[in-house]
């Protein structure tokens, strides 16, 4: 079975809830019937979805249909998605950030200055502003996850709210909780054969999860080391915290948690799949890795072509570390999580290089 996705330009939105409920049947296989009631309960009506139900394999084609109320009924419990059909299935919900969308500007960003003052904007992607350094910006480090949280516009008290981290209510593709990382990369020795690099990835203050670990690869450069401390706050985003804070999430709704009943009742009912998603806000002194990934490029004639193709052009193809990093940016959005990129002044990353420093004396250091 395959399945087809018609969306409208600029109009994309789906129900983190839907994806969830397809990761979490996964293992079971979920027939084709049971997603379709799913997403016709829960999908807005601007999204239209279609399913193309086709035979899974030849045999399967080859197979006498049965008309009979019966057989129909068998055939529709049989009809289950297969691996490949369900990833492409997965993919096609995922809403990637890309070009100037993805690079993280606080004096443009609706969390930070409110929907209205955002909408309103004017924005020149090809010569954005100077970003509004993070020690200007409402930050909330939590003890509980161990993680920095942003707050912005319309802070209704729920940004420190430990486990939801929301200061309003709006769409999971647009989630208004960010997560703020900083990543540093460094090198010592390099185009020597005593080159050692090492990176850094604070996720804040005394945080269980910030990682020092040191780059293990022949010749290493500092541009290696960057692009390694991304991926590794990019994949430890993905494997650790995001798995952390779902459990979190549903346990608080088992015991009935103040915390998440404070946030439900607030939120006006927000569920904890919605309240799963949240924004990867990747803080780097790195600049060419941030004009790589967020400079804009002209719209194609074809505008069902912009989110396949829009802005990727100046990411150098050849490179293995930025397909890693590419790769784990489609990973985090099957997850909910929206990746961005914040430029920032080196004298601002100290924290993030201290974590490098120390890690090219050891081989790792940091909480799995």
């Amino acid at each position: 079975m395959t399945i087809s996705i018609w969306l409208s330009y600029y109009d994309f939105i789906m129900p983190f809830s839907t994806r969830e409920y397809v990761m979490e049947t996964s293992q079971a296989r979920p027939s084709a019937k049971a997603i379709h009631s799913h997403l016709k309960a829960l999908t807005p009506p601007r999204i239209l979805l279609r399913f193309n139900q086709k035979m899974s394999s030849p045999s399967q084609q080859r197979r006498t249909a049965d008309l009979s109320d019966e057989g129909q009924e068998r055939q529709d419990d049989s009809d289950e998605l297969g691996e490949d059909a369900l990833q492409r299935y997965l993919e096609g919900l995922t809403y990637i950030l890309k070009g100037g969308d993805a690079r993280f500007i606080p004096q443009w960003d609706e969390q930070i200055i409110g929907y209205d003052a955002a909408s309103n904007a004017v924005r020149d992607q090809n010569n954005p502003p100077k970003p509004t350094p993070p020690t200007e910006l409402e930050l909330y480090p939590c003890t509980d996850c161990g993680l920095v949280w942003i707050g912005g516009h319309e802070n209704s008290g729920l940004t420190n709210i430990h486990p939801s981290h929301s200061n309003h209510v709006v769409h999971p593709v647009n989630p208004c909780r960010s997560i703020l990382v900083y990543t540093k990369g460094i090198c010592r020795g390099g185009g020597t054969p005593d080159a050692k690099a090492a990176i850094g990835v604070y996720f804040g203050p005394g945080s269980p999860h910030n990682r020092s670990i040191l780059v293990e690869r022949q010749a290493p450069g500092s541009q290696i080391a960057e692009i390694a401390a991304v991926v590794e706050a990019m994949r430890y985003m993905r494997t650790v915290i995001l798995p952390r804070r779902k459990e979190i999430l549903r346990e608080s709704l088992r015991t009935r948690s103040r915390h998440l009943s404070s946030f439900i009742a607030s939120a006006s009912g927000v569920t904890s799949n919605e309240s799963i998603a949240v924004r990867l806000i990747i803080a780097t002194d790195y600049q060419y890795l941030v004009e790589c990934l967020c400079k804009p490029r002209p719209l194609p004639k074809m505008q069902q072509q912009i989110r396949d193709q829009f802005c990727d052009e100046n990411v150098p193809k050849d490179n293995e570390g930025f397909s890693q990093i590419l790769s784990e940016r489609r990973k985090l959005s099957i997850d909910g999580a929206l990746v961005t990129w914040y430029c920032i002044d080196p004298s601002l990353n100290s924290m993030a290089k201290e974590l490098a420093e120390s890690g090219l004396g050891s081989t790792s250091t940091g909480t799995e």
